[in-house]
């Protein structure tokens, strides 16, 4: 190997799980196996050293001056990257110094175009009494951190499946470790890092964070949790190679007042990708998020994530949008505003981090310039401080300052404004208008010596010098003059036809010349980083800022929202009955057909009434009509209008959804194993304050296992839990469940029937369907006629088989009620021992079980 090679090799030996990028000039290099992997990620030429040899070394590189474009396709991919850059001085000849100055990684790469969260996480088990496993989590280009204890792996793993970090470290001493790995591999594309917990968590903590003790973040650091805050904080420490510096928060996540929304229940109630094809475009969330900022976004991701039953914070934000919804010029105007801000959290980041580099220096300037248009208290800001008050003297005096340093369209080579400092002027004067130095000069040499054809020339072997003709050269030495620097002319040249000279004044202009860029660049570089300084100081209450423009562009954004597409305020508190009027599904109704209107439906659920069984065909709306009032109850829980005429919203401490099918081949999980799963995740978690929907249970297994299963949960949910529950269900033999319970009711989808047809009116109305319009579905859906005639003739049959056999009860059930009878039989087997019983016994026994019966 060249001792380039040998120097990859070391540092490559130190970062075995990196992709290592190696700064030669003006690109960085990868050589062996590394050079594979790039070159096919990135689909660039592979080359070879020593390519004749028998053991050539594969090359591949990209340009550094567009390494971010290629970076951003190795981090997505789940590479992470090395990044050695040159530290020592260049010297020809000699091998410079190298050292890896950044690891970019998945949860670690500051990709400023991202609206969305990036967490990275990190767990560690630690029993205690508020739990065995503690999770710290944030996205680390906002400087957002929170920390969460749990009870079990199981709870871990569904956690991580909800906020579907990029990375995730695991203690290397974590017990669990093998099943986590196991766990994340199937659910999520998370990348595993395992490493080790700092030995003294509370003294690493106080020294990293600079605080006196870690009671300045409450619980958040306490009961285990700083444990798992050290091993992330340690990791992130590691791969920076320098400090965190843009720590805004970290924050202890707990379960009052929240409302359980789980992984199931998200994906099923299709919040954020739909299940037709993973499209985002027909999830809940692209249809309601009108933000116009990558903060806003995100904060309104976050509202819909963790829905509240606090009260007294849903009423703030509804009297939030509701003020945008009252006052649209004011809506329109702050609107019109956030267009123009970019996401100030990451350009922050980047500064920090990443790079120094003067575009993201100009967005940020930008940005704070729309902020305080017309000082620092206007319409904006003073929206922005209604959301939460702070002191914003510090961020508007720093953003003048960017103003008045950050030129327009600033270049990597000019980025400071004219007029900001002197000595930048003089230098930049001297640097890029050297032509206009050496005219003026030439024009003082013509003016004093009369030679019209006297030059001033640069060659970059000899630098500038002036230059005549031999005839003139006589007339110039004739003025020249050892008193005058201007005028001191030295011979410095002789060729065939001219003479070429130079004086001090000459001397000087070049020197100034060639050092006045590198002054210009330190002198620049000092400003910046002054600013740099300057921002780090103030990046926890620049980020705090940003969390309110955040909530601003949610609620002005939803203002406007709510009022174009008549959507209205919930009246939400802790008692009363559900009611819902003219509730629709906010997705469907947006992507219906202009010519097709939405039908709407009523909701009325109390405690004698707090379980409807809803039959009827299947594409008569009975799903609709359970996600939209889901949906409904969800954003009434974030302080959201909702899509209704009237909605009065009581409280409840869990939203669950069990709608569509799917199995988990990955885990050897059955459509029916998975249906099976979440139900009982339902009925183990769910109380008389949730709303349940449940859809269609039991179709992934036999008539008589499915009717029985579900007539058996209804029976639970009925006798146990009492929960506001919709239970969708084609079994209409289910509805004679209505009278056995006082709080089932029974619903059905209209249908309008004549002798040629059938139409589903997608009306929710009272009482049970009678029978599951099937075959007429399958018409719709358009069945060859072959198929639906035969299909006429085997229910026919059917029918006529459940009347002939009536006795025995096609589709009932068994009754469930208490038999004196069975009850002493059960008891007398239950007394009698096989064993030690002969056969005389046993016949006398089994007489008497007989008897019994009879009885």
């Amino acid at each position: 190997m060249t001792p380039a090679q040998r120097q990859y090799a070391e540092l490559k030996n130190q970062y075995k799980d990196c992709i290592l990028l190696f700064r030669m000039g003006d690109f960085y290099e990868t050589f062996f196996e590394d050079a594979k992997i790039l070159s096919s990620i990135l689909d660039i030429v592979l080359t070879y050293k020593d390519k004749n040899s028998k053991t050539p070394t594969p090359m591949a590189g990209v340009p550094h001056h567009s390494v971010d474009k290629y970076l951003s396709k190795i981090i997505q991919i789940g590479y992470k990257v090395a990044i050695a850059e040159q530290v020592g001085q260049v010297v020809p000849g000699q091998l410079v110094k190298r050292e890896v100055v950044n690891v970019l990684t998945p949860g670690t790469f500051l990709d400023g175009n991202e609206k969305n969260y990036n967490f990275i996480a990190g767990i560690v088990q630690n029993n205690s009494q508020e739990g065995n496993f503690h999770i710290a989590y944030g996205d680390f280009s906002l400087g957002e951190y929170f920390t969460k204890s749990f009870d079990s792996i199981d709870d871990v793993i569904s956690f991580f499946i909800k906020i579907n970090p990029s990375e995730i470290i695991i203690d290397i001493d974590l017990l669990e470790k093998q099943t986590l790995e196991e766990q994340i591999n199937i659910y999520l594309d998370s990348l595993i890092n395992i490493s080790d917990v700092p030995y003294d968590q509370e003294g690493y903590l106080k020294t990293n964070l600079d605080i006196q003790t870690l009671g300045s973040y409450g619980k958040a650091l306490q009961g285990g949790r700083e444990k798992s805050f050290a091993l992330l904080l340690s990791y992130l420490l590691d791969t920076q190679k320098q400090s965190i510096k843009n720590i805004s928060k970290i924050s202890h996540i707990n379960d009052d007042n929240k409302v359980s929304l789980d992984e199931n229940t998200i994906r099923n109630l299709e919040i954020f990708k739909s299940s037709y094809e993973g499209e985002k475009k027909y999830s809940l969330f692209s249809v309601i998020n009108n933000t116009n900022t990558g903060m806003g976004n995100r904060k309104l991701n976050d509202i819909i994530s963790n829905p509240t039953n606090d009260v007294k914070l849903l009423k703030k934000r509804l009297d939030q949008i509701e003020y945008f919804i009252q006052n649209p010029e004011i809506a329109q105007d702050i609107i019109s505003k956030l267009k123009n801000l970019h996401d100030i959290p990451k350009l922050l980041s980047i500064l920090l981090y990443k790079k120094n580099s003067p575009i993201i220096w100009e967005k940020l300037k930008n940005s704070f310039e729309v902020i305080f248009e017309g000082g620092e208290n206007n319409i904006l800001t003073q929206h922005i401080l209604s959301i939460k008050n702070q002191d914003l003297s510090q961020i508007y005096k720093f953003s003048q300052e960017l103003s008045s340093a950050i030129k327009e369209q600033p270049t990597e080579n000019e980025y400071i404004k004219d007029g900001y400092d002197q000595q930048i002027d003089e230098l930049r004067q001297i640097a890029y208008n050297s032509s206009k130095l050496i005219l003026e000069y030439q024009q003082q040499i013509v003016q004093k010596t009369g030679i019209q054809g006297v030059k001033i020339k640069y060659i970059s072997n000899q630098g500038y010098f002036i230059e005549t003709t031999k005839k003139d050269s006589t007339k110039l030495e004739e003025y020249a003059n050892p008193e005058n620097q201007n005028f001191d002319f030295v011979r410095v040249q002789t060729l065939k036809s001219q003479e070429r000279y130079t004086t001090t004044y000459l001397q000087q202009i070049q020197q100034k010349i060639l050092t006045a860029k590198e002054k210009l660049t330190k002198l620049e570089k000092q400003i910046i980083d002054n600013l740099q300084n300057q921002l780090e100081n103030l990046s926890k209450q620049i980020n705090q800022f940003s969390d309110s423009i955040g909530f601003l562009d949610v609620f002005s954004s939803f203002g406007e929202f709510a009022r174009v597409n008549n959507w209205i305020r919930p009246n939400i508190g802790t008692k009363g009955e559900m009611f819902i009027q003219q509730g629709r599904h906010p997705v469907i109704e947006k992507f219906l057909p202009t010519n097709e209107n939405f039908v709407p439906n009523d909701l009325g659920m109390d405690d004698q009434s707090s379980i409807h069984i809803i039959t009827g065909p299947n594409m008569g709306g009975k799903s609709t009509f359970l996600r939209q009032n889901a949906i409904i109850v969800l954003l009434a829980h974030c302080g959201i209008f909702v899509p209704a005429g009237k909605a009065n919203i009581p409280t409840v401490d869990g939203i669950y959804a069990r709608v569509g099918s799917g199995d988990i081949i990955a885990k050897n999980q059955s459509t029916f194993l998975t249906e099976m799963i979440e139900v009982a995740n339902i009925l183990n978690n769910a109380t008389s304050k949730s709303f349940i929907i449940l859809d269609e249970l039991g179709r992934g297994t036999s008539t008589y296992d499915g009717v029985a299963l579900a007539k058996s949960i209804l029976q639970f949910l009925a006798e146990n839990i009492n929960s506001k529950t919709l239970f969708a269900t084609h079994y209409h033999e289910l509805i004679n469940l209505e009278n056995d319970y006082s709080n089932i009711k029974n619903f059905s989808v209209a249908v309008y029937e004549t002798e040629k047809q059938v139409v589903f009116l997608k009306k929710i109305s009272e009482g049970g369907a009678n029978k599951s319009y099937g075959i007429d579905v399958a018409k719709i859906a358009g069945l060859p006629s072959w198929i639906l005639k035969k299909a006429e003739e085997n229910l026919h049959k059917l029918e006529k088989k459940q009347t002939q056999h009536k006795q025995a009860g096609l589709f009932e059930l068994p009754s469930q009620k208490y038999d004196p009878n069975f009850e002493k039989i059960k008891q007398t087997l239950n007394q009698t021992n096989i064993n030690e019983t002969t056969p005389m016994q046993a016949l006398k026994i089994l007489d008497d079980l007989k008897n019994q019966l009879k009885d």
